[in-house]
Order: C-alpha cells, then structure tokens, then sequence
C-alpha cells in the first residue's frame, strides 16, 4: 500500500507541474508566413501579457526570415496585448478581428521585426493582421484582411496527456512489483 501511495504522490507532482500549455500554429497573412509556439499559464478566457509564459515566432516575408521568442528561448523579444480580443479556450487560441475598439497582439522582437494582430493599433493600422520583416527600419509589410473570431493555433499538444500515461505506468509498474507475502 506505502508503494502505491508514493506512485500516486509521485502522479500528481507530476501533474501539478504540467501548469503550462502549448499551442502551436501556423499563419499566412499577403505573401508571408508565420509559424509559431505560444505557452501559456493555463488560464482560459481572455489572455493578457502574463499569462503569455513563453513563444517562438518564425516569419517569413519576400526572402528574409526573423526568429524571435520568449524568455525560455534566450531571446530579447516582447509580446504586446491589449484588450480583450485575444482569448483561449479549451480547443485553441483566438483573436477576434471584429471586436469593438482598440484590441491587439504584437510580437515584437528587438529590431522591431514582428507579428501583430489587430483591430487597431499596431503599426500603421492599415490592416488586421500584419507582418513585418527588416530589421532597423520596417519597409517590408504584409497584410491581410480579417473579420471575425478566427482560430489561430488548433488544439493543445497533448503533452499533459503524456505526463498522466506516464504516471498510471508508473502506479501500475509499483503495484505490479509488489511481491506477495506467502502464510506459512
């Protein structure tokens, strides 16, 4: 019994620290791409700037690419939100396009390279969805027309999944071995 209360202790440690989850994505907005890796707190609804724990943003635009990301990454980037237009759910990650007032999500890293999604307020605010790719000076804008709730990043992965399998296997593996006590 002690074996499969430590199994079980073991289970929900495991569990616990599973407080994060991943979504990953991919956008094309004009000509350009972006794919992406957003980690957040767990929390569903409308996110904010601390519930964003980590990211990594590739885009590519006209033959150039940035890579930027979160703190885990090592990088010097940033991330923007205001308002409440950028939500989670159970199923993915959303921004409404059409939201009332002043609403965006800017990943933006040190040379000012970035992935915004808007419904005003980024950049120029000429369009919902920009990116733009140059270093020092931004010339290199792509943009496309958005309206409405869209889905950015599909279903979390399914790493907390993982985690719980592991720790049944475990549990079982510690009652399997348990050995019986023979009467004698």
């Amino acid at each position: 019994m002690r074996t499969l209360m430590l199994g079980l202790a073991a289970t929900l440690a495991l569990a616990a620290s599973a407080n994060a989850t991943t979504y990953v994505g991919a956008r094309t907005v004009g000509a350009a791409t972006v794919d992406f890796t957003i980690v957040t707190d767990d929390t569903l609804g409308v996110l904010g700037e601390d519930n964003i724990v980590d990211w990594k943003v590739v885009v590519k635009n006209n033959g150039e690419t940035a890579t930027f990301g979160g703190p885990d990454s090592g990088d010097d980037s940033k991330v923007d939100i205001f308002g409440s237009a950028f939500t989670a759910t159970t199923s993915g990650l959303y921004f409404d396009f059409s939201a009332p007032g002043v609403n965006y999500v800017a990943f933006v890293s040190d040379f000012r390279q970035s992935w915004c999604l808007q419904t005003n307020s980024c950049f120029d605010q000429n369009g919902p969805e920009e990116i733009a790719v140059a270093g020092a000076f931004v010339t290199n804008f792509d943009r496309a027309p958005r309206s409405g709730l869209q889905q950015l990043a599909g279903v979390p992965e399914p790493a907390t999944w993982a985690m719980m399998l592991i720790g049944f296997a475990g549990v079982g593996g510690a009652m399997r071995s348990r050995r019986p006590v023979l009467a004698g």
